[in-house]
């Protein structure tokens, strides 16, 4: 399938009220992430089975009812790019904890869909990095939900392509930054506490671990879980795998194309040759050819040697001057002075200019010598008695 979801993904940032009788006010929302260019209700399905036989090489995956007759439930993908079929009651002894359920409804495959939005049943603080989670869970007898976890499909398909292995774990890292990082760090089973460690968690091989439920696609987000064993006792934790094109807002701000500048220097007022003692203007003209002002550094130098700086600002697409007074130093007839005049001189005002090579101007300037001519009237004013 050809994406269409041009050079970048626009997103929408919603916000969920959670636990408002137990949490703070300032503490009652999460953000969530969907995707703006999603398919339309009528051509979700032919969208997504495309979207998974490309990734996956799973033909016909999804379709309007799940393999136990439950319905595609409109609104969790309308408002959270979910994949749900039926809802909640559809879970026998769905537990109900803060007014959340600890499952949205069932897989495509008939599995229960866990929430990741569930209070914790325990936590004992530190990182989920630091976790000693079961790799490949289907081959140790790891249960959920009263059953022995199988490898399925979406893991086979991963485990076959080590592109698709890339995609997976980079979606996985940005599915647990979202929910699990990002936040403040407490020892607690607060949903809000900063549990994961993104700085740590990008080179992580998760694919390993996460037994997926619901697989992502460019679009919609996919869900997993993933197992460690504590007392003898499998525990098990939901991993939200993001939509392939997702980007966080951070992330999105640095990619973001960044203005286009272009700082040129040139000449303005230029004498190019002076007596010993003689004084005279010299300026510089700063044209800024981007579409934002630009407040930087100009530098004077005299043979090589900074004789003045200043802060300037110049305007969007626009000009300005810069002038000094230049005054022959005594030096042999015949020698060139060399006059500089510098734009942002230390690259970084700013870092991303279109070209450096055309910052600077220089303004030779010939010593003409002494000035021998007879004076007629005042006093001579080159030469003292």
């Amino acid at each position: 399938m050809k994406k269409s979801l041009g050079a970048l993904v626009s997103f929408v940032l919603i916000y969920f009220l959670l636990i408002p009788s137990v949490m703070a006010s300032d503490q009652t929302k999460i953000e969530y992430l969907i995707t703006t260019n999603r398919p339309s209700w009528e051509r979700l399905i032919d969208t997504l089975n495309q979207d998974i036989y490309e990734n996956y090489r799973i033909p016909s995956y999804y379709g309007a009812q799940n393999l136990r007759g439950k319905q595609l439930n409109k609104d969790l993908y309308t408002m959270r790019c979910l994949m749900v079929y039926g809802t909640p009651q559809d879970i026998e002894n769905n537990e109900l904890k803060n007014g959340r359920y600890r499952f949205f409804g069932q897989t495509m495959n008939g599995e229960a869909y866990v929430n990741e939005l569930f209070p914790m049943d325990a936590w004992s603080g530190g990182y989920l990095n630091d976790r000693n989670w079961v790799p490949e869970p289907w081959k140790h007898g790891v249960t959920y939900r009263g059953g022995a976890i199988k490898k399925n499909d979406i893991t086979t398909a991963i485990d076959s392509d080590p592109t698709l292995r890339q995609k997976i774990n980079a979606a996985i890292h940005t599915g647990l930054t979202v929910f699990y990082g990002n936040k403040r760090n407490a020892a607690s089973s607060n949903p809000f506490d900063k549990i994961y460690d993104e700085t740590r968690g990008a080179t992580t091989d998760w694919a390993q671990y996460v037994h997926i439920i619901q697989p992502p696609t460019e679009y919609t987000w996919g869900m997993g879980v993933m197992f460690h064993s504590l007392n003898g006792k499998y525990w098990y934790k939901t991993v939200p795998i993001a939509p392939f094109a997702l980007e966080l807002p951070e992330q999105k701000q640095e990619n973001k194309p960044q203005p286009v500048i272009d700082l040129i220097a040139q000449q303005g007022e230029y004498n190019p040759a002076l007596m010993v003692g003689e004084k005279d203007t010299y300026s510089v003209l700063i044209k800024n050819t981007g579409d934002v002002a630009v407040t930087t550094d100009l530098v004077w130098r005299q043979d090589g040697k900074q004789i003045k700086k200043i802060s300037i600002t110049i305007p969007a697409k626009g000009y300005k001057e810069h002038a000094i007074t230049f005054t022959m130093p005594n030096v042999k007839e015949g020698t060139t002075i060399k006059l500089e005049a510098e734009i942002n001189p230390g690259r970084n005002k700013p870092k991303s200019e279109k070209t450096f090579a055309n910052n600077k101007v220089t303004f030779p300037i010939r010593c003409l010598g002494l000035d021998q001519r007879k004076q007629t009237g005042g006093s001579n004013p080159y030469l003292t008695k």
